[in-house]
């Protein structure tokens, strides 16, 4: 007798037929462009009342900068041989304005391609050249990554201690 969808979730995304038709548009606009959108593909909207409309709304600068700080505070979660972080403000500033100028959409994939291009690929291939997936035990690792607002980049330096009982309780 096929599925039943009674509890089903969908979740849709459009925006409207043209990248960047939503920008710009307050949430209760996007809504009303939702519903008339739908009415151009479905002949019956009853399905409208059981639907509840999360529009996508543009990220605003200040979201840029908490998600680059945000991105900085989980670097020992993504990369596991870095037992400490530490950045200055610079280091945040330089990768959401990078992120923030020059782009079509402001939906946070710009933090996370400028975060990779600025950060995560140094980070990657000093950890590399440092051949510390191959010592045991583990040594520890601490990162300090600073801004350089005049040249728009950002620095990251390593400091490697030996994995012993003393460098634990240093750290």
């Amino acid at each position: 007798a096929g599925v039943s969808t009674k509890e089903a979730i969908y979740i849709l995304t459009s925006d409207f037929g043209k990248e960047g038709a939503s920008r710009g548009m307050s949430f209760d606009n996007i809504k009303s462009e939702i519903y008339r959108f739908s009415a151009k593909i479905y002949n019956d909207l009853t399905v409208a009342n059981y639907v509840t409309i999360l529009p996508f709304m543009a990220l605003s600068r200040d979201d840029f900068y908490a998600i680059s700080e945000n991105k900085l505070r989980k670097l020992p979660c993504t990369m596991p041989q870095l037992q400490c972080v530490n950045w200055d403000e610079n280091a945040v500033k330089v990768v959401a304005e990078a992120a923030w100028h020059g782009v079509r959409e402001k939906n946070g994939r710009e933090v996370d391609e400028k975060f990779d291009n600025l950060v995560n690929i140094d980070l990657a291939l000093q950890l590399d050249a440092l051949g510390i997936a191959s010592l045991n035990p583990t040594p520890r690792v601490s990162a300090l990554i600073k801004g350089d607002l005049a040249g728009m980049s950002v620095h990251v330096s390593l400091t490697v201690k030996p994995a012993s009982k003393e460098s634990l309780d240093e750290f």
